[in-house]
């Protein structure tokens, strides 16, 4: 279930996470909190590669 959710899915697995009964209520909310900002991180991540990227790109050759 983790490696579904934090290496294939990110926050869009999530409600396939919330009808697992395996976890309590305040394990799922732990772990949707977690899962929703570790995808974010790599949102951001993505971002900055393309931002960098596309400045390295436009600026003059030496």
């Amino acid at each position: 279930m983790f490696a579904m959710l934090f290496g294939v899915t990110g926050f869009l697995g999530l409600p396939l996470f919330w009808f697992s009964p395996v976890f309590s209520n305040n394990e799922k909310w732990i772990w949707s909190i977690v899962v929703v900002f570790y995808t974010l991180f790599l949102i951001l991540l993505c971002v900055a590669v393309c931002w960098w990227s596309l400045q390295r790109i436009l600026e003059p050759p030496a």
